[in-house]
């Protein structure tokens, strides 16, 4: 078959612009780090790639999760803890409440230090985190606990028995509330029975509202128990899913991000290639040619 100009010209043009193509393509790895610009790059690759973006941007909306879950609960358990601070001291004061020597001003100091302890107990149980009420059920823009009277004769709970769920992983939820009535009843009936017991003079009434802060106290040590259960759980979560994203992120990285010492030496090797096609096209086409590539 006889070779025409125009043919050896086709030819090397074609050539030319397949290793133009191949040392752009290299040119785009080295300057964005990224092996797969497009999917027809890799479409497995790139398909894989896609998979793993998405699995890792729900572990972030999970570790999100689990860090509200965890904030919610630490304002759980120090607003309890003061409360179990409260619950001690009260029954310290029941303690020297019941004592028949105490003069009618040492039990009335008794009285107004119980009272203050009930108006801060109300303060505790009404703890917000993020602008919304922890111990409303899920009614968390109501205000769960109001006082009746003044002084207080009873504490009305306004929230509900409602549970507020995080989703922390693609299979579980946690409960991250406890319930308020449930956890405060208790206290502030004892505390509003002291306070009565104190106020009406008898030791004897005293001595027995003991077995309610007792019994409050219980109540409070079971919530924070459970909240701090709760807790360990969210840290172990956490932990696992941070190495799963590292996990996927590695894997990832494999799949798209470019081998930067091997595409150098491959961008160096194309590059001398395509300068040694450079050179042989124009020995072997016309010189008008030539002067078009120029």
């Amino acid at each position: 078959m006889r070779v025409t100009n125009r043919m050896l010209t086709e030819t090397t043009l074609t050539n030319l612009n397949s290793n133009r193509e191949r040392l752009d393509r290299l040119q785009d790895q080295l300057t964005s780090s990224q092996r797969i610009s497009n999917p027809s790059d890799d479409p497995i690759g790139i398909s894989s790639a896609l998979e793993f973006r998405s699995t890792i941007s729900e572990i972030d909306q999970y570790l999100r999760n689990v860090d509200a879950a965890n904030s919610w609960l630490g304002a759980t358990d120090t607003a309890l803890g003061a409360v179990n601070d409260t619950l001690h001291r009260a029954r310290e004061l029941a303690v020297q409440g019941a004592n028949d020597t105490l003069s009618a001003d040492d039990r009335q100091s008794i009285v107004t230090e119980v009272s203050n302890l009930i108006e801060a107990t109300i303060g505790r149980a009404n703890s917000t985190y993020a602008g919304q009420y922890i111990f409303a059920g899920v009614k968390v823009g109501t205000t769960p606990f109001s006082p009746v009277g003044n002084p207080p004769t009873a504490i009305t709970y306004n929230g509900d028995g409602g549970a507020i769920a995080r989703q922390i992983n693609n299979q579980a939820t946690m409960v991250v509330n406890s319930t308020g009535n449930t956890v405060f009843g208790p206290v502030f009936t004892a505390l509003i029975g002291l306070r009565d017991a104190l106020t009406s003079g008898s030791a004897g009434a005293v001595a027995a509202t003991i077995l309610d802060i007792d019994g409050a106290l219980n109540s409070v040590i079971s919530a924070r128990a459970q909240a701090g259960a709760r807790m360990n759980r969210l840290v172990g979560e956490q932990n696992r899913l941070e190495s799963l994203k590292l996990d996927l992120a590695g894997l990832l990285s494999k799949i798209q991000d470019v081998d930067i010492t091997s595409a150098i030496s491959e961008f160096a090797l194309q590059q001398s290639v395509y300068e040694a096609a450079l050179a042989a096209g124009a020995k072997a086409i016309t010189p008008s040619l030539l002067d078009y590539l120029k």
